[in-house]
């Protein structure tokens, strides 16, 4: 006697799943803008792919963005998400979607076609409002997940008796919290001159 398939609607979904097909999209396009970084500085091809720095520095930009923010930050939803406590997925899907808002706006900032790229130490950027709109939300978005883990991972009573990975996703959440206070503090402090 054959047993029908579960219908679609009963099959358990894994909300994991969406933070590791956005971090594996990040790493796709990271590679190709990788990709076009080397082909740039070969010297067959450099005449038609470099004509000009601007290119080049976009392109850098996009590529460490893409591969240490993006992918960084769907590692830690994944993390979170698939640890947590399932009754609080608006969370995770809030910073889901604000995730793929602004990997999908700093895209569309690329397009633009001006503002210069600023190659800064950590997380480079390009300088246009569109641009750092993109930062901002996913700036919003890991706080939405930091939140996420503390709230769903926090458990004094179990504290100690936690598995070692919810215990330092738990650390890093308050870690996350703890760097995004000080960055408010600075920045509210700060009035425009270097």
């Amino acid at each position: 006697m054959d047993t029908p398939a579960p219908a679609l609607s009963e099959t358990p979904s894994n909300p994991a799943l969406g933070w590791v097909g956005l971090g594996l999209s990040a790493l796709l396009l990271s590679s190709c803008f990788g990709l076009f970084l080397v082909l740039s500085r070969t010297p067959l091809l450099s005449p038609w792919l470099a004509a000009t720095t601007t290119g080049f520095s976009r392109a850098l930009v996009y590529h460490v963005d893409f591969a240490v923010l993006i992918w960084f930050l769907s590692m830690a939803g994944a993390l979170i998400t698939h640890g947590g406590n399932s009754s609080r997925r608006l969370w995770h899907r809030v910073a889901l979607v604000l995730t793929w808002g602004g990997t999908v706006i700093l895209l569309a900032a690329g397009m633009e076609g001006d503002g210069q790229a600023v190659l800064s130490n950590y997380v480079p950027v390009l300088n246009t409002p569109l641009f750092i709109m993109g930062l901002s939300l996913l700036w919003l978005a890991a706080c939405t997940l930091a939140l996420h883990g503390v709230f769903t991972l926090w458990a004094p009573w179990n504290l100690l008796r936690q598995a070692p990975v919810q215990a330092g996703v738990l650390a890093g959440s308050f870690a996350w919290l703890a760097a995004m206070a000080a960055f408010l503090l600075v920045f509210q402090r700060f009035d425009g001159t270097p």
